[in-house]
């Protein structure tokens, strides 16, 4: 009876594990000792008696352990809900901390905003570093030039007057004047010759092409020996300038498209013409004459590049069309200037006739005489008397 009873405690509190604490302080206390007092005494007995010893010893045990068990399930609730607890607490102060760059953004000039959300994108910044270096030597460029001179000058003056005060006893005056002379002096002249070397001339690049369309063979049987150029020019200058990408200073290659008309023997035409200036020297990247025939478009010959480079950059094709209107309209620009010649000639005949009709007369043609009139004639009078002339009689009438 008294087992039958602790076999359903125990399947009841398996259900739980929180209920074995209760069965075995049941079992302890009540059908456990009723077991011991009221048992017999017989060997059979005592044995029974003690296997119950044995399994209360084990029960209790098991519900030592079972409460540890239900002490650590409640510690691992308290910590999962602490972790729950501090879980959103964290959400929370990461949505407070996410909220705060947006207000902080919100409050920030409509400028400021543009620029944080330039440069969020790659490679912005690089791009905005150039340009606003770009900027600052356009604006700038010719003051660094002059103060670059102005302390490379002084480094100059300072080195030469040092090195000949060593050596040779000179009067301070005439010595720092004439090296501070001298310094400027070879400033000067590096900065014409770096001027002349990464600079284009529009004249220099006209006369080198001038000497390359007269030594083409094939152009001259085209239009005629010799070819002549003309002073009426289209000239087109970009690059040479200090351009940094990042941080790194570059020069600009100087690039001159130039043109112009061309007039041989027996054709007129229409020269083309791109340079570039490279180390000093001057490249010829294109070198094109127009050349209009009887029936049919223009040809076109390439003395130097091709039809990429007539058409890459648009500037020669988009000038050609209103330079040949125009070189079309200079015969009557010809004509238009001798007709105004011929009417200010006219005009300037009446006028002097006017003036002839209604000024006064001298007195030869019986009227009176201006100042200079009186001295042209006294004048006159004394040289006769000189060679012994008769001077005749002048007349006093008045116009």
């Amino acid at each position: 009876m008294a087992l039958a009873r602790l076999a359903r405690s125990l399947s009841q509190a398996c259900r739980c594990p929180t209920q074995i604490s209760r069965a075995y302080h049941a079992t302890s206390q009540g059908t456990l000792k009723a077991c011991l007092d009221s048992g017999p005494r017989t060997d059979k007995g005592f044995t029974a008696v003690q296997g119950l010893q044995r399994t209360h010893s084990r029960l209790g045990a098991l519900g030592r352990g079972l409460r540890a068990i239900s002490t650590a399930e409640k510690a691992g609730n308290a910590i999962r809900n602490a972790a729950a607890s501090t879980g959103a607490a964290a959400k929370g102060m990461a949505g407070a901390l996410a909220k705060v760059p947006s207000t902080a953004y919100s409050l920030l000039p409509a400028q400021a905003r543009l620029l944080a959300e330039a440069t969020s994108k790659p490679g912005v910044v690089q791009r905005v570093i150039s340009l606003q270096l770009n900027s600052f030597w356009q604006q700038h460029g010719n003051k660094v030039y002059a103060v670059g001179g102005i302390f490379l000058a002084y480094c100059l003056w300072r080195t030469m007057y040092g090195v000949a005060s060593t050596f040779i006893n000179l009067s301070e005056t005439m010595a720092a004047g004439g090296f501070l002379a001298l310094s400027v002096s070879l400033v000067i002249l590096g900065a014409l010759y770096l001027r002349r070397k990464y600079t284009i001339d529009p004249n220099t690049v006209y006369r080198l092409a001038m000497v390359r369309l007269n030594t083409h063979p094939g152009l001259l049987e085209v239009m005629g020996a010799p070819l002549v150029g003309s002073p009426v020019r289209a000239t087109v200058l970009t690059g040479g300038k200090l351009r940094f990408k990042g941080l790194v200073p570059r020069i600009q290659s100087r690039r001159a498209q130039i043109i112009f008309p061309l007039r041989g023997s027996e054709r007129k035409g229409l020269a083309s013409l791109e340079a570039k200036k490279r180390k000093g020297k001057y490249v010829f990247k294109l070198i094109a004459v127009d050349v209009p025939t009887l029936s049919g478009p223009d040809q076109r010959l390439f003395i130097e590049g091709g039809p990429a480079i007539y058409q890459r950059g648009g500037i020669l094709d988009e000038l050609r069309d209103p330079f040949i209107k125009a070189i079309a309209a200079e015969d009557a620009f010809v004509r238009e200037d001798e007709a105004d010649d011929a009417a200010e000639a006219a005009e300037e005949a009446h006028a002097a006739a006017n003036k002839a009709a209604t000024g006064p007369q001298p007195l030869e043609a019986g009227g009176g005489m201006y100042f200079w009139e009186r001295v042209a004639l006294t004048w006159q009078r004394g040289l006769q008397r000189l060679r012994g002339t008769p001077v005749p009689p002048a007349s006093h009438k008045s116009a």
